[in-house]
């Protein structure tokens, strides 16, 4: 029996291996707004922050405002498309779902908006695993680094903060956990991380107890 009263995902990333289609989408379209950038300039730089703070640090440097100059419906639309024609479960994530170990609550807590979010997590069929456990960073005044939305989907799996395990693979969503008083274990083995040893060590460095490539490796550890 595991060890932790429930576990929290993050989605994109670790779900589902989508964060490299919404970083070329994203990138595509702040290029067409006038800031050239390509998907691996974009994973670099802003791979798993939320998008206020991109567009600031952006027209920061452009010396104006770039947000109005991205059509957001177009945007909406690129993801849709994008995610129709590419998008997958991370290979054996149905493992630890599906592992006698694991806890009975489980949730996600992501900082993609709600209505993408249930897509894409329907797209990829893996909603009967978590059912109305499904939560956006909509739901909450802060985005991850704060510790909101992790705080929130504990809250309504109704299990203390420190008896929950994060499964994360950003920067920003691990410190995210480690505020919330969680235990933070990393994942790297999206399709958008290239140098994984060393995203591994920086993901360590920020406080994930443990980090790991593959789900049944993690899943072992349960």
């Amino acid at each position: 029996m595991s060890k932790f009263e429930a576990i929290i995902f993050d989605c994109d990333g670790v779900l589902i291996d989508s964060e490299w289609i919404k970083c070329r989408v994203n990138a595509e379209h702040i290029t067409k707004a006038g800031y050239a950038i390509t998907k691996e300039e974009y994973i670099e730089r802003f791979f798993g922050e939320n998008k206020h703070t991109i567009l600031s640090n952006i027209s920061q440097e452009l010396g104006y405002n770039i947000a109005p100059r991205i059509d957001i419906q177009s945007l909406r639309v690129s993801y849709k498309e994008a995610f129709r024609d590419n998008l997958s479960r991370i290979e054996g994530v149905e493992y630890i779902l599906n592992h006698r170990n694991r806890p009975n609550k489980i949730g996600v807590g992501s900082s993609s908006d709600a209505e993408s979010l249930i897509h894409n997590i329907n797209t990829a069929r893996l909603m009967h695993f978590f059912g109305q456990h499904i939560y956006s960073t909509d739901a909450v005044q802060n985005d991850k680094p704060a510790p909101d939305i992790y705080l929130h989907v504990a809250d309504q799996l109704n299990v203390d903060p420190q008896g929950c395990l994060v499964i994360e693979d950003s920067p920003v969503g691990v410190q995210a956990a480690i505020n919330a008083g969680m235990t933070v274990w990393g994942f790297v083995g999206g399709n958008h991380i290239i140098n994984k040893d060393e995203f591994a060590q920086r993901l360590s460095d920020l406080g994930a107890i443990k980090v790991f490539q593959t789900m049944k490796q993690l899943a072992l550890e349960l």
